[in-house]
């Protein structure tokens, strides 16, 4: 069994693997952002383990957990105090003995910040990125604004000078935002056909022992996030399909994800000059399984085989697991749990505490 380790409210990345596999008791319990839909049911027979989903409090409650292989996800959501706790469990998991595996240390998985930092010092990618308190004259124009510890798209467009990043961050710390959630970013990016100003966002995934790629996307747009439908022609989605059987790149990215010190997650990665410049690895990645409605029929299926190498990678790494099907009975504890007593609902609620 695999179970995902999230924060809340961001459960809906793994939701349709969940319904895949049909577990629809444990989506209940998610936030309903997500729906079966019209899921590609083909691709059922690729999943040979069972998912869960579920919020990191959900272990720190329980008096024992079930034998299983647990990713922990969305380190860039996690504070100091949360990072100590579920760094606290990530190794209690690892001591329960056979049947139990946790991957994706908090203790070692780098942010964004200190993962761009350590590509740029050791010359694997060509740009650097820094905190508003870290602006020098190196700075190299134009970069962008964005927040630290989300995905959503930057909070400005290019900027190109430090006049006008001075008063982007001016108009950013006077509505309220806090300067030690910001990064500016050295652009460092190139179309992928100049005459029509097509950017293109390429992405690969690690899960476990496992590195492979798994898809494109294309916009008008630098900052590519989702893509645009029908904006790839059929000769980048050869490449695309070129890529995916080959795996492309991934030799050169197992090294980042190490340097990382993240064994699930997806990295976001573009091509400058044919060398591969990289964004961000995000360790909880929405996973579509809908079946997609594409004009290009190579396309079509290029997301078909991208899905179909996560599942199998994703049941091999739960395979690696020593199989034991009864629970652990030694309970997690940490200076940082408090107990508490929940009005109203007569229960106790085990959570963090913090100093």
């Amino acid at each position: 069994m695999i179970v995902y380790l999230q924060a809340p409210g961001h459960d809906y990345t793994h939701a349709e693997l969940v319904h895949l596999v049909g577990r629809s008791a444990h989506i209940r319990q998610l936030s309903g952002k997500t729906r079966p839909g019209n899921l590609d049911l083909s691709l059922r027979s690729h999943l040979t383990t069972d998912v869960q989903v579920r919020h990191y409090d959900w272990a720190l409650s329980r008096r024992s957990l079930p034998p299983a292989t647990y990713i922990f996800t969305d380190r860039e959501r996690m504070d100091d105090w949360q990072l100590r706790v579920y760094s606290a469990l990530f190794r209690h998991i690892n001591t329960l003995g056979p049947g139990y595996r946790a991957i994706n240390d908090p203790a070692k998985m780098c942010d964004r910040v200190a993962l761009l930092r350590r590509l740029y010092r050791q010359n694997l990618n060509a740009f650097n990125v820094y905190r508003p308190d870290e602006l020098t004259d190196q700075v190299r124009y134009p970069v962008f604004v964005r927040r630290a510890f989300d995905h959503a798209q930057p909070v400005s467009g290019l900027i190109r000078s430090r006049a006008e990043l001075d008063h982007v961050l001016e108009g950013l710390w006077a509505g309220g935002e806090p300067e030690s959630g910001i990064i500016v970013t050295e652009f460092h990016g190139e179309p992928v056909n100049a005459e029509t100003g097509l950017f293109r966002k390429l992405s690969a995934y690690r899960v476990g022992d496992a590195v492979f790629f798994f898809n494109t996307g294309h916009e008008k747009n630098w900052a590519v996030k989702y893509g645009e439908l029908g904006a790839g022609r059929d000769e980048h989605y050869a490449e695309e399909r070129h890529f995916i059987e080959t795996d492309a790149f991934c030799d050169f990215l197992r090294e980042v994800f190490e340097i990382a010190g993240i064994e699930y997650g997806r990295v976001d990665f573009g091509l400058v000059g044919g060398t591969p410049a990289v964004y961000e690895i995000n360790t909880n990645p929405h996973l579509s399984l809908q079946e997609a409605d594409h004009p290009s029929a190579i396309r079509l299926e290029n997301m078909r085989l991208g899905r179909i190498k996560y599942l199998a990678a994703l049941s091999a790494l739960d395979r690696q697991r020593k199989r034991q099907k009864k629970a652990s009975s030694l309970r997690f504890s940490h200076p940082y749990l408090r107990t508490l007593w929940v009005r109203g609902l007569g229960t106790f609620y085990r959570g963090i505490g913090r100093p």
